[in-house]
């Protein structure tokens, strides 16, 4: 293919076609033009002229699918980073990059994307560790598990409150433009239902509830806003309640700060 002249480009022998004719060879730094001929998952083949090699092609995924971001054929402009020539042939391969002929958005980020915002994402991965989102901006965040959930505090796994493509609200936490990482939070951008509890189940209100814990001197109920009260001994018959049961309960206690609901059941 043809290819466009660039800066910083110097004419070396090489092994090229029948002529054997001498092929200019494109300097560290310098950017050219060239065409996809290979994709691979994380990386791509390009054809400048002189040599093929792999292709980074975004500030903000590190590890990006090319088929999402380039097609067999397209043809783009990229610097080289690295020069290396085969001893055994003399032929030259290329280390390319792409994202260096962009502006890195990571040196705007808190201007985009500052501390406190509430931004749209969708959710891309999730692992034992939380999840992570993908903004409208193609920044992605790491939620960790410690801010998926309200009422689960103890590392609530986030397969159980999200699932991946699913569009949500985030808050961001934290931005590090130099490690290029941002971390949000999903509970921040949802109501805190500790906060909301008593305008929801005043005192006195008879609701449904899930058992999740039997224990010796208490029985733990989930609650419909997910928020979980307790059975003391003195309120239920531990041979009629199991692990699973659908209860219905009365609140007669409320203690945000501990976050502590007590619970008797409605006979």
């Amino acid at each position: 293919m043809g290819r466009a002249p660039a800066d910083g480009m110097r004419s070396v022998g090489v092994l090229g076609d029948a002529m054997n004719e001498a092929v200019p060879i494109p300097e560290v730094g310098s950017t050219v033009r060239g065409q996809v001929v290979r994709l691979f998952e994380h990386s791509a083949l390009l054809d400048i002229g002189s040599g093929l090699k792999g292709l980074q092609v975004s500030w903000l995924n590190k590890r990006p699918k090319i088929n999402e971001m380039l097609q067999i054929g397209y043809e783009l402009d990229v610097v080289v980073l690295e020069v290396e020539q085969s001893k055994q042939s003399g032929t030259y391969f290329f280390s390319l990059g792409h994202r260096q002929t962009q502006t890195n958005p990571w040196e705007s980020t808190a201007e985009t994307h500052p501390v406190g915002s509430r931004v749209k994402a969708k959710v891309v991965k999730l692992f034992d560790g939380g999840a992570f989102v993908e903004f409208e901006t193609g920044f992605r965040a790491l939620v960790p598990h410690s801010e998926v959930s309200w009422t689960e505090t103890i590392k609530p796994k986030a397969h159980d409150f999200l699932r991946v493509g699913q569009e949500i609200e985030v808050i961001v936490q934290l931005v590090d433009k130099d490690k290029r990482t941002i971390q949000a939070s999903y509970r921040e951008a949802i109501e805190n239902p500790w906060v909301t509890f008593l305008e929801k189940f005043p005192i006195g209100t008879v609701t449904g509830g899930r058992v999740v814990s039997v224990r010796k001197h208490a029985v733990f109920v989930m609650l419909p806003n997910g928020c979980i009260g307790r059975l003391l001994k003195r309120e239920f018959r531990p041979a009629v309640i199991s692990l699973g049961d659908a209860v219905s309960v009365v609140v007669l206690a409320y203690d945000q700060e501990q976050q502590r609901i007590d619970l008797g059941v409605r006979e």
